[in-house]
């Protein structure tokens, strides 16, 4: 199997870029929906994450196992929010458990974002805690394109 990464932090429009690119053919997952489903979780609103270190054995567990399609579109994070807005970095050997064949950064203008998640999720972050976690996404999704020898590109949603 092979993973095309799409990364980018919360509102950046990661999901719209791969509804807009998935098919029949190479379907697309979200990392926090599949943990969700295999821990069954409660949908929530919210971005903070919790526990997000003993949530990844059930995400590469389910990747490596689960999924029979030999290429797929997966979407997720490099890092998130902790509940006082610390960002919490996920750990290399999670990326380097996945085939993970590339990487795409979805990037939009701090304001841009934290009107999305206003509207979509009635959560209003501070832009300067926004604009720290996409800058730390940055150069997360850069250092494991590194460490991964996957390609890396970016792509700014700001004015879709």
């Amino acid at each position: 199997m092979e993973i095309q990464f799409i990364a980018g932090i919360h509102g950046s429009g990661k999901t719209t870029h791969c509804k807009s690119i998935s098919s029949i053919d190479v379907p697309h997952f979200s990392c926090s929906q599949i943990i969700k489903d295999c821990k069954k979780l409660n949908p929530t609103r919210e971005k903070i994450a919790s526990n997000v270190d003993s949530n990844q054995p059930s995400l590469i567990n389910f990747i490596n196992n689960e999924i029979k399609e030999d290429a797929i579109i997966l979407d997720g994070h490099f890092c998130l929010f902790t509940k006082d807005y610390q960002i919490h970095e996920i750990e290399d050997s999670v990326f380097e458990a996945m085939p993970i064949k590339s990487i795409t950064l979805i990037t939009a203008s701090p304001f841009v974002i934290v009107q999305r998640l206003s509207s979509r999720d009635c959560i209003n972050h501070p832009i300067e805690k926004i604009e720290a976690l996409q800058v730390r996404e940055r150069e997360r999704a850069e250092s494991l394109s590194l460490l991964l020898g996957v390609p890396l590109s970016i792509i700014d949603t700001t004015n879709f």
